[in-house]
């Protein structure tokens, strides 16, 4: 999956905003660094905000779209 998100990130245009939801999203959870993952979605593309709720509500949502 790290090759189709590099691949969709990069034929993405310009402003690229990427927002890393959850434990999942930001640290690869609790898989982590094993055989099967990468780590979290930071190793593969640049993070401008971590949400670090796993189900974010909209307040969550908001705030994260007013730091970008």
């Amino acid at each position: 999956m790290s090759i189709a998100l590099k691949q969709t990130f990069d034929a993405t245009p310009n402003p690229k905003l990427v927002i890393a939801v959850g434990a999942c999203g930001i640290s690869g959870g609790i898989f982590g660094q094993s055989y099967a993952s990468c780590g979290g979605v930071d190793a593969v593309v640049p993070v401008d905000v971590y949400i670090l709720v796993v189900l974010p509500d909209p307040r969550h949502c908001s705030a994260a779209y007013c730091w970008l």
